[in-house]
């Protein structure tokens, strides 16, 4: 709760902000995208201090389309692949 600021949190509203974090996280492994820092509008931009309720309210994916910054092209991440013992 530190880096928050004491921000608590319902339930319900636990959910939807872990429902945006999954998000995210599969912008990553499914697209590769990476953190446009700074493009508040991004969902793809880290949540600040955890601020979840803020960083929420500030998404929009009409102003961070797919493309819209070397961060959100498909591919911006490699991502090394691991062999698997046969």
């Amino acid at each position: 709760m530190y880096l928050r600021g004491g921000e608590t949190y319902s339930e319900d509203d636990a959910a939807i902000y872990a429902a945006y974090i999954l998000v995210h996280e599969l912008g990553h492994q499914l697209f590769h995208f990476g953190h446009p820092f700074g493009a508040k509008a991004c969902v793809m931009n880290p949540t600040p201090l955890l601020h979840f309720r803020d960083w929420v309210k500030g998404l929009s994916p009409r102003d961070c389309p797919i493309g819209s910054s070397n961060a959100m092209k498909p591919g911006a991440v490699n991502f090394a692949l691991m062999k698997q013992n046969q």
